[in-house]
Parts: structure tokens; sequence; C-alpha cells
């Protein structure tokens, strides 16, 4: 079975380093405000400028990709099954590097979801594609139901 994605959800996590700059951040812009000094305003305003950037360049480095994920129609539990992954980079300049794929699963019976981590691509050219095939196999029978397919670059 091929599966098309619906249309791409971008969501944001903050790593912990990102949080201990905003928090500088913060630090900064409250001692330029309390001292006045203009050599502050213009260290917060390339800070600022440099969080803006950088929020923008992460929503950049994953625009036009596109994945198309096959697998079997039925699978067997306890046996492997081979799913395989392409992923397409549509865009005409620059590479996508360090992309980590993951697929979230919701086990039959259950609320929880589960991820599998599928697989890691140093680098994907531009205007290149690439085939990730693994191997799965199910503990027990039951409709599994792929959720989500996790891009991420750090």
């Amino acid at each position: 079975m091929v599966v098309n994605p619906p249309r791409s959800t971008y969501s944001l996590q903050i790593m912990p380093a990102g949080l201990i700059f905003s928090i500088v951040v913060m630090v900064v812009a409250v001692l330029a405000l309390s001292s006045g000094n203009n050599l502050l305003y213009i260290l917060v305003s390339l800070l600022v400028a440099s969080l803006i950037f950088s929020l923008f360049a992460s929503r950049a480095v994953l625009s036009r990709i596109d994945f198309q994920l096959r697998y079997p129609e039925r699978v067997v539990a306890g046996e492997a099954a081979t799913f395989a992954l392409t992923l397409v980079n549509r865009r005409r300049l620059l590479p996508v590097t360090s992309l980590t794929v993951a697929l979230v699963e919701q086990p039959p019976g259950s609320w929880k979801r589960t991820r599998f981590d599928y697989g890691y691509l140093p680098l994907l050219p531009r205007r290149t594609e690439a085939l990730v095939a693994r191997e799965r196999s199910f503990a027990r029978r039951g409709v599994w139901r792929i959720r989500s397919v996790r891009l991420a670059s750090r």
C-alpha cells in the first residue's frame, strides 16, 4: 500500500540551548532598559534578530521535502515486514542535512502513541530522492495505525 501524505504540519520544539539563549536575551533586555546604555540596546537588537532569523531558518530547512510511505497491506504478527519511505528534496539550491525520520504509531486497543525511529540521513542533496527501507515486526495482532511521519533536523 502506498500512502501519500496530506498537508504537512510544522511544530517547533525549543531545545535547552534555545531556552538558555532566550533567558540571556531577557536578562540583557532588562539591563538595557534599566541602565539606558546604547551599547546594550544594540546588543539586544542583535540577539533578538538572531532569534527571529533562527525561527525562520528552522522552518526553511524542512520546506519542500516530500515523502511517500509504502508498506504491505497485511502483516502477520511476529514476522518482519518491509516499510519503504521515499524522501524527495525539491529544493533548487540547498541540501538538507542531519535529517531524522520517525513513525508515530498507535498500537491496537491503546490510546498511547509510540515512536519508531525509522532512520537518519546525514545529507539529502538538492533535487534528489532517497529511499529508506526498514524491516519492522509487530508483537501482537490488531490494527496498528500510523498516525504521522516525523521529520526532524537539528
